[in-house]
């Protein structure tokens, strides 16, 4: 992807899902204050996600899941997305904690947080905002790396299988 799409103000969607796309996801996307659904999910993006990705501040749909991304989630940065109402980032290799930032997302309904390196328990905030479609690695039930009361799904890192709770 190239940086030069951030000099596309007026673009809203950029879907290009499953295209074998290499690289990192560039900072300049930030600078698309319109865009509303972003795709960029089944390629072979990889590095961390950039901060400034969260400075599109309309965007309902963001789906960074099936790549190869590192690096944890930025967590104060999340709270300027209060229209989004689908976040996936699934597949990959991200680390580091789960923001409890997420609880404070109003619009969020699905939330994919499954099959990445994420460590310690989902925190109560991120439940008690109720999204009805949460999944993440809280399988198998008797050692989970992801303990969550809430889960729509429970996923097993070993297998990659998902099963509804």
């Amino acid at each position: 992807l190239s940086s030069r799409f951030g000099s596309l103000r007026q673009l809203v969607e950029f879907q290009c899902s499953n295209n074998r796309i290499s690289g990192m996801i560039p900072s300049e996307f930030g600078r698309l204050r319109r865009m509303t659904d972003l795709r960029i999910d089944s390629n072979k993006l990889s590095g961390t996600i950039p901060p400034e990705l969260f400075d599109m501040t309309k965007t309902t749909y963001l789906l960074l899941d099936k790549n190869t991304l590192t690096g944890s989630l930025p967590s104060t940065e999340l709270l300027q997305m209060t229209d989004l109402i689908v976040f996936r980032v699934s597949y990959n290799q991200l680390t580091g904690t789960i923001p409890t930032e997420l609880g404070g997302m109003p619009s969020l309904l699905l939330l994919h947080l499954h099959l990445n390196q994420f460590t310690g328990p989902l925190n109560d905030t991120v439940c008690e905002a109720g999204m009805p479609y949460l999944q993440l690695d809280c399988s198998p039930l008797d050692s989970p790396p992801n303990p969550c009361n809430c889960c729509s799904a429970c996923c097993d890192r070993s297998t990659e299988v998902c099963l509804s709770t």
